[in-house]
């Protein structure tokens, strides 16, 4: 791959290595941060599976060297784990654990670079703002209005 820069070099190894990267990703998460807990085979699959698409970003924002683009995405990814309620520590729980296990396979110029992008992730879901909502949960009729709000949305 003459001509190519470090950050292209390193989004063509993340990709190459990209299956067994993020089965050790999430393998990693778990063993770290839910430490005797074993998650369904079902569910462990859907985590493989969604820590390959983060990896799948992360290689598009590297070869676009551009790291406010992977940086945007772990935002979006930030709501969607809100939405789906979970706890606001999983998403840069996984980010380490991506990134120890994609820098096993990297050349030490390439380690450099990648750790960039991650922490421009770190830091960018460190300043985003929650956005508010009239949902309030505190709210007595916050069950009815989140329903209809679901059933509007449903159409």
């Amino acid at each position: 791959m003459e001509g190519q820069t470090v950050t292209r070099l390193a989004s063509v190894a993340i990709r190459y290595n990209l299956a067994d990267t993020a089965q050790a990703s999430s393998d990693r998460y778990y063993a770290t941060y839910h430490q005797g807990a074993t998650p369904s085979p079902e569910y462990l699959a859907k985590s493989v599976r969604d820590v390959a698409y983060h990896l799948d970003y992360l290689c598009e924002a590297l070869w676009a060297e551009d790291r406010e683009l992977f940086a945007g995405y772990v935002c979006w990814a930030a709501e969607l784990f809100a939405a789906l309620g979970f706890s606001p520590s999983m998403l840069p729980n996984l980010l380490d654990a991506m990134q120890v296990e994609v820098n096993r396979n990297l050349q030490a110029a390439q380690v450099e670079v990648v750790n960039d992008f991650f922490v421009a992730a770190h830091s960018a879901l460190a300043q985003r703002v929650a956005t508010p909502s009239y949902l309030d949960d505190r709210n007595p009729n916050h069950a009815l209005a989140a329903s209809y709000l679901e059933a509007l949305l449903d159409g």
